[in-house]
């Protein structure tokens, strides 16, 4: 929410300012309806934000080049306080947790499907009040207080984790968890404290997650610097082995000065796009500076998980192999496609495709399956510091199934597994894992075509040791299967 806080703008200011730590770059003005964003995250590709307070109940899908909005979604709930929004690869989580004043005892989160925005045909539409499931909650030591106020919050393996942006000196910030209920209930949960961090005069305004070992908060300093301006920051937390307790003496807590709201107004939206690199959204502050989208690429020391491509699919038709990937690591890499007749190679070199700056969506044809049963495939990724990756390995096989015949292996699997069926139309599915509850883990939607698809889905170490549901759910028919994680 807008706080009043005060700044003298002079045209030699700039140069009495201290160094920055890290400079976020511009990279597009947002349009008016989006002058008050509050929160902001990246989702298959597309960039979701809204409003906060006194606006209406509305989604913005835009684009991340040019900010122009490119899908309007209204809600049929209202806007209290719409302060974050975050995803579970299932759901999205619209926060609607800003608390000013402290005086609100039950807050809420909007709960809907993601499908629900992809069904909506067009630039514009509605998603009734019967799709949308209402989660409420207090907070664990609630009292009537403007340390109970909140603007930050991400997901992660079943639980809502929230970060207050306390008002009341010294400023920190409380970390608390809600965890997701499996079904619709209208009992108010309870958020359990979990732990406190001082912030350095920090107010918390938007939290991301960027992999299970890495947490940005981003925030501002309300209290004039110098009778000059708003300090801007992000903190950066790294190296905890408990999502539960990132801010243990383990962890590293890096403070990162962005520079202030003289030029970059005031920051209220982070949302992580890769491992390394994350987008920021100012408010228009003060009708001085414009709400705008910044990107900033930061400097991370600690291990990443398992690097840059994702989403990779194989789909076999007519004797031809269509292989497509993501990456959204920053800087120019290029894929290299090699192919092999066994699973240990020897491999061989079929072609090589160059990054561009237009999009993460990547894709190679083979069309040489003539003289062979089985074939299988890998990308070598050459990063701009000239390291070289493998991603996993994709079996395809020629066989004559027309049956979608789901299949999930390994089991039990350590931190990924491959996925593959057979799809007789050109269809959107949801691939998604579950518990045995029924609690939505991760999720992913594909737009496929017609053809036998090999998907290999990485980075699950984070999940507890147990018995998963894997579904695959189409228009028709929806296939489950179970799968053990060691």
């Amino acid at each position: 929410m807008r706080s009043l806080f005060t700044f003298l703008l002079f045209v030699c200011s700039v140069s009495l300012l201290q160094a920055q730590n890290a400079t976020p770059i511009v990279k597009a003005t947002l349009p008016p309806e989006m002058e008050e964003i509050s929160g902001m995250i990246h989702l298959n590709g597309k960039l979701y934000g809204h409003e906060d307070s006194q606006n209406d109940p509305i989604i913005y899908e835009f684009d991340s080049t040019n900010g122009a909005i490119t899908k309007t979604i209204t809600l049929g709930v209202t806007n209290s306080d719409w302060e974050d929004i975050t995803h579970d690869g299932t759901y999205i989580y619209v926060a609607d947790i800003g608390n000013n004043t402290g005086e609100k005892s039950v807050l809420k989160f909007y709960k809907f499907p993601i499908q629900a925005i992809e069904d909506i045909e067009g630039d514009a539409g509605t998603i009734p009040s019967e799709q949308i499931e209402t989660i409420k909650f207090t907070y664990s030591d609630y009292a009537p207080s403007k340390a109970f106020d909140c603007e930050a919050v991400f997901y992660h393996d079943g639980y809502l984790h929230l970060f207050t942006k306390n008002w009341i000196a010294p400023v920190n910030t409380v970390h608390y968890r809600l965890q997701v209920p499996a079904a619709p209930t209208g009992a108010t949960l309870i958020a359990e404290r979990l732990e406190e961090f001082d912030t350095q005069d920090i107010l918390v305004t938007g939290a991301t997650l960027m992999n299970d070992r890495i947490v940005a908060l981003l925030g501002y300093n309300d209290r004039a610097v110098y009778g000059l301006s708003t300090a801007c920051a992000l903190w950066l937390i790294t190296g905890f082995d408990d999502m539960n307790s990132i801010f243990s003496a383990e962890a590293d807590k890096e403070k990162i000065d962005l520079g202030f709201a003289a030029s970059l107004g005031q920051l209220e939206s982070i949302t992580a796009v890769s491992q390394t690199r994350v987008l920021l959204a100012n408010e228009n502050t003060l009708g001085i500076v414009p709400q705008r989208l910044y990107g900033l690429n930061l400097e991370i020391d600690q291990e990443l998980l398992p690097f840059g491509i994702n989403n990779f699919t194989t789909r076999l038709t007519d004797n031809q192999v269509l292989l497509t990937w993501e990456y959204n690591e920053p800087g120019t890499a290029y894929f290299e496609v090699e192919a092999a007749n066994a699973a240990n190679g020897p491999y061989s070199y079929l072609g090589r495709v160059n990054s561009n700056a237009s999009g993460a969506a990547y894709s190679f044809t083979d069309n040489d399956l003539s003289n062979v049963s089985v074939k299988y495939y890998r990308i070598k990724v050459g990063t701009p510091d000239g390291k070289i990756y493998y991603s996993r390995t994709l079996q395809v096989k020629k066989d004559d199934s027309k049956m979608f015949n789901l299949q999930v292996m390994p089991s039990p699997f350590t931190s990924s597994f491959n996925i593959s069926f057979y799809s007789d139309t050109d269809q959107a599915i949801q691939l998604s894992i579950a518990d045995l509850h029924g609690r939505p883990v991760k999720a992913r939607h594909l737009q496929i075509n017609r053809g036998k698809y090999n998907f290999a889905w990485d980075g699950l170490h984070g999940l507890s040791s147990g018995v998963y549901l894997i579904t695959v759910r189409t228009k028709k028919d929806v296939f489950v299967r179970k799968v053990l994680k060691q």
